[in-house]
């Protein structure tokens, strides 16, 4: 089973800079994503969202090995996306590489981060690789509305496979994973939301299609860095009960999905207020 997901936030800058963040925030209710409905027509006028620095501290902490791998030609790695369990068509993946126990991005001749697009059948390929441990990282395009508000996605806000081993001899076939996901459901942040230990608040997301267990996290403020300062335990429902005392500030949250062998994901960011209970009263005399 895939180990637990670091804490920092993605980010449009470059993999290895840790600079601005860019999160993608999920409303209700969810629309379908237009490249999808177009015949992701909408790839090609899209922002391509680089892999962050907590992308790939990430991927050095799952380094199990996968069993659902196959081989695949040597020098090889291929794979595919799903969205809605139907084969997803013009979707980016890049490629991470392991060396001296962190996973980096691969880079391309020119510079820029190795990626990969899907076919009409969902398949990415990668080839030419040397020796080496890989995993894909899946981010999905920033679809703008004419105002230059980002649209809900309907996809997770990232994804990336288990570590998989190019050799001379074989390379390596990703088990396939569905990037699509309908996001947080509650709370949001209009008006503050009570809660301490003696007054619980629950949480609740959208069911994963791989999704095997979820793991809330809540982050201060809404920052575009930082580690999260509430982390409960991993859990195979689509809902928590949070009971902590907390200070009366804006808040983000996010779930942790864990796919088993299909990898490991995130959800969008969602902010919310949070605040301790008003004191009770007591009426004079009683």
């Amino acid at each position: 089973m895939a180990g637990p997901m670091p804490s920092a936030r993605p980010s449009t800058s470059d993999p290895s800079s840790g600079g601005p963040s860019a999160r993608l925030r999920a409303t209700r209710p969810i629309l379908p994503h237009p490249a999808h409905a177009a015949g992701r027509s909408a790839r090609a006028s899209g922002v391509w969202i680089r892999p962050s620095a907590w992308a790939l501290v990430l991927a050095a902490a799952l380094t199990a090995g996968c069993p659902g791998l196959q081989t695949a030609a040597a020098g090889t790695i291929t794979g595919q996306i799903l969205y809605e369990g139907r084969p997803a068509q013009g979707e980016t993946v890049s490629l991470l590489v392991q060396e001296s126990g962190t996973f980096t991005a691969v880079t391309g001749s020119n510079g820029s981060s190795l990626t990969a697009s899907t076919d009409a059948n969902g398949d990415y390929v990668f080839q030419g690789l040397t020796a080496g441990t890989y995993r894909v990282l899946f981010l999905p395009v920033a679809v703008h509305d004419g105002g230059g508000v980002a649209m809900p996605s309907g996809e997770v806000a990232s994804w990336y496979t288990l570590p998989g081993t190019v050799s001379n001899s074989a390379g390596t076939s990703f088990p396939a994973f569905d990037v699509s996901y309908d996001g947080l459901i509650y709370p949001q942040e209009v008006g503050d939301h009570y809660v301490s230990t003696t007054v619980p608040l629950p949480f609740h997301w959208s069911t994963d299609p791989q999704g095997q267990r979820y793991r809330l996290q809540i982050f201060e403020n809404d920052s575009a860095s930082g580690s999260p300062v509430i982390q409960l335990p991993w859990s195979s429902d689509p809902s928590a009960l949070l009971r902590q005392n907390v200070n009366s500030d804006r808040y983000t949250w996010n779930v942790v999905i864990d796919g088993g062998n299909t990898g490991q994901g995130l959800s969008a960011y969602e902010v919310v207020d949070l605040a301790p209970p008003p004191p009770s009263t007591t009426p004079a005399g009683t």
